[in-house]
């Protein structure tokens, strides 16, 4: 898909918008309010072009490949910084990265325990119906 640039005239109206954080030839970045209105808009049925639109921006000028990001990208954020921001991303601290893979890792492990033990038990049943069948054929 070829990027589509902004004119001046475009960059400048863009940039009265108040949902504006930053815009340049290339990029628009938009603040936290426009993100949070969007998804709100977004998540009640109304089309991303028509959730742009109410939010005061023409379709026509972001284009529809950056409108059709838009979603992705608010939803990106909340999943990998787990909060929306301004800009094109928020740096995560190695501590905060760590962080998240400790609790990733415990979840994983959490689950494999989980899994393991009913392994067991049914190790033990089986094991037990076998002991069972083995006495009445003795008999």
């Amino acid at each position: 898909m070829k990027r589509k640039y902004f004119t001046e005239e475009e960059i400048e109206l863009l940039k009265k918008n108040p949902y504006t954080f930053h815009v340049n030839r290339g990029q628009i970045f938009f603040t936290v309010e426009f993100k949070k209105a969007f998804l709100k808009l977004y998540d009640s049925g109304v089309p991303a072009a028509v959730a742009v639109r109410k939010l005061g921006y023409d379709p026509d000028i972001l284009g529809k490949g950056r409108i059709n990001s838009i979603k992705r990208n608010v939803n990106d954020q909340l999943t990998h910084a787990g909060e929306l921001h301004e800009g094109p991303h928020k740096k995560i601290s190695l501590q905060q990265l760590s962080a998240q893979s400790s609790s990733a890792e415990i979840a994983r492990l959490k689950q494999e325990v989980a899994y393991l033990r009913e392994e067991v038990e049914f190790m033990k049943k089986s094991l037990a119906l076998a002991r069972k069948g083995a006495k009445k054929r003795k008999r």
